[in-house]
């Protein structure tokens, strides 16, 4: 069976299920905040002026470390850990069909599903203040630096994509959502910790956040550090998971 097929199938998988739409829901939480903090912001201090880019800017923080990274995970510990969940593993493992390609036609649909997200949240964000704009007003409303910010969401999803492949192991080792859904909530208090401080360019699940905002040029740790650890990390997740996949047999 090729990749393609064995992708295909995922999707095929992903038919009728909450999951998706709850994920939608999820890539919303930022937008919505986003709004709500400039309602309040505008009743109570009427004359503070924000425009597209304060927007867009702010809203990284709840993307990258917050609402998205938290759905994003949750999709994941979907993904990888279905066929456990669902008891059909011992189905598939019988049909001779590499496991490489089995792994990473997982990979390859959470790494779209994820830009799709991204995607999502970026337009909800235009959408939304699309609408305060119309009615308020926003200083340098235009299209243009929004989508300059389509480009670096995309971006964003990518490194938030590479930041947490460990947490596949975990749903194929724990067989369910528990697991990586305790260890995802623990990395990201951490990452609100380290925030807008130097360590959070040596923690793998804020490294890409500071790429996005261009923060690991001037910092005390050297850049290439910083891409060598979330670049270790997202190696280290792919092979634990491919190699635990490996060992599985028929129970």
């Amino acid at each position: 069976m090729t990749l393609v097929n064995l992708l295909f199938s995922e999707c095929l998988k992903l038919k009728r299920t909450k999951i998706v739409p709850l994920s939608i829901l999820g890539s919303l939480g930022a937008p919505i905040l986003m709004i709500l903090e400039a309602l309040y912001t505008h009743f109570n201090e009427p004359e503070t002026l924000f425009t597209l880019y304060d927007i867009y800017d702010s809203a990284l923080v709840y993307m990258m470390l917050l609402t998205n990274v938290m759905t994003y995970i949750i999709i994941l510990s979907y993904v990888f850990s279905r066929e456990y969940m669902e008891n059909t593993l011992k189905i598939i493992l019988p049909i001779p069909v590499s496991r490489t390609k089995f792994i990473f036609s997982k990979f390859i649909l959470l790494f779209f599903w994820m830009l799709v997200l991204s995607f999502v949240t970026w337009f909800s964000i235009l959408t939304l203040f699309y609408i305060y704009h119309f009615i308020f007003g926003i200083a340098d409303f235009t299209f243009y630096s929004a989508l300059a910010w389509l480009i670096k969401y995309l971006f964003a999803g990518m490194l938030i994509f590479f930041s947490i492949t460990p947490f596949a192991y975990l749903a194929q080792k724990s067989k369910g959502f528990i697991t990586p859904l305790i260890y995802g909530t623990l990395s990201t208090m951490v990452s609100v910790a380290l925030l807008n401080r130097d360590l959070s360019t040596l923690y793998p699940f804020t490294i890409s956040f500071e790429i996005i905002k261009g923060n690991l040029i001037g910092s005390n740790y050297p850049s290439l550090v910083s891409i060598f650890i979330l670049s270790l990390t997202s190696t280290l997740g792919f092979i634990a998971t491919l190699r635990y996949f490996y060992k599985e047999d028929i129970n």
